[in-house]
């Protein structure tokens, strides 16, 4: 379902994130068709988050506005999408073992990762 996205940065920064993290998640036996779902909407959160984090850094976070009553702060509205996207990332990210408490429980996640050490140059292009 994710090719049913709209093209340009939301779709390509999904997919990206599905082709990084499908593989390791099938190889540890953690992943089945029933979470094929759960685990796009992750893909989906991720690049919501990443593409919202790219306007926030592009344009202020938070403005003001003078009005009759005095000044109104007005909050960048990519900001309260990124928090959002943030959050609901982090949600599920914890249901696929992938936050420290969630690793230290999923005996299958950590014996991958001792086999298999995070690459710096991956992690800071899946970042982009």
């Amino acid at each position: 379902r994710l090719n049913d996205l709209p093209h340009g940065v939301i779709k390509r920064y999904a997919l990206e994130e599905w082709n990084r993290i499908y593989p390791i998640l099938n190889d540890i036996k953690m992943i089945n068709a029933l979470d094929l779902v759960a685990l796009e909407m992750l893909c989906i959160e991720w690049a919501l988050y990443w593409r919202a984090t790219e306007q926030v850094n592009a344009y202020t976070q938070y403005k003001t506005m003078d009005t009759k009553s005095g000044q109104v702060v007005i909050i960048n509205s990519y900001r309260k999408a990124q928090d959002k996207a943030m959050k609901n990332l982090l949600k599920l990210l914890a249901e696929f073992g992938m936050s420290p408490v969630k690793r230290l429980q999923g005996a299958a996640v950590a014996k991958y990762l001792e086999n298999h050490p995070p690459n710096p140059i991956e992690v800071a292009n899946a970042k982009r």
